[in-house]
């Protein structure tokens, strides 16, 4: 009897705790270039709102499949408007919290410290060269659009070796297994031994533009992260990681 008199007065207690003093969880689901530097701004935004983010990173496009097949995400941070776009397309965004969060350059990276001076000739003279996989990987996909401008899209595909998200690229480069790698710049902070050899030009490809959403259904906290991440305090941190601010590309 002692027990469940217990058991009742914990329900009651629990009852009687308004809503907003019970903390909120939120569950981000971002694109793995943007996984370092997200963490720095959900401690922050922990810290202001009391408010738990957890930050579940993976390629983007394995992030919209798993929204698609019903993952309980909160949020959708893709490292490009095409995998938004999609999920938009399903209706399983609020389009109307869609924001650009950040913005990203492209780089060519790789031990040698020598910085390129001709510009793209020294990849033609690069046995391998690793990248995202342009079939679905953002970063793949933005590279193959500077290539095919540049015209040596034809010249390298035979050499280049694909990779499920950016990150696992940058790793193939830091241990020597590829001489060369198309990274965003952004991810060189996480690899302080390579250098990058060469910048794609901007008009080579798509602005990369980084943007956030609120997934359907998402609790109303959502929205709070949503606005933080475009703060100064926000900003502030993305630009810690390397990244461009929100400001240096526009959602489409």
């Amino acid at each position: 009897m002692a027990r469940i008199l217990a058991a009742i007065l914990a329900i009651l207690i629990i009852w009687s705790v308004p809503a907003a003093a019970i903390a909120a969880e939120l569950t981000v689901f971002a694109a793995i270039s943007t996984a370092d530097a997200l963490r720095k701004v959900a401690d922050g935004f922990e810290a202001q709102s009391g408010i738990r983010v957890t930050i579940a990173p993976a390629a983007s496009s394995t992030l919209a499949r798993q929204i698609d097949a019903g993952a309980p995400a909160d949020i959708f941070i893709s490292a490009n408007a095409a995998w938004m776009d999609w999920l938009q397309q399903r209706g399983l965004i609020d389009p109307d919290s869609r924001i650009v969060v950040a913005a990203n350059r492209l780089v060519v990276t790789g031990l040698d410290r020598q910085t390129a001076e001709n510009g793209p000739a020294f990849l033609d003279q690069a046995t391998r060269i690793v990248m995202g996989d342009p079939s679905h990987v953002p970063a793949g996909q933005y590279a193959k659009s500077a290539l095919e401008h540049l015209g040596m899209w034809k010249s390298i595909a035979g050499r280049a070796v694909f990779t499920e998200n950016v990150r696992v690229a940058l790793e193939y480069v830091r241990r020597g297994e590829v001489p060369v790698g198309i990274v965003y710049a952004s991810d060189l902070l996480v690899a302080p031994e390579l250098s990058v050899l060469w910048e794609m030009p901007a008009e080579s490809h798509p602005p990369i533009v980084i943007p956030a959403a609120k997934v359907h259904n998402a609790p109303a906290e959502a929205q709070l992260f949503l606005r933080y991440l475009v703060s100064p305090e926000g900003q502030k941190m993305f630009a810690a990681f390397g990244f461009l601010s929100a400001d240096h590309g526009a959602d489409r």
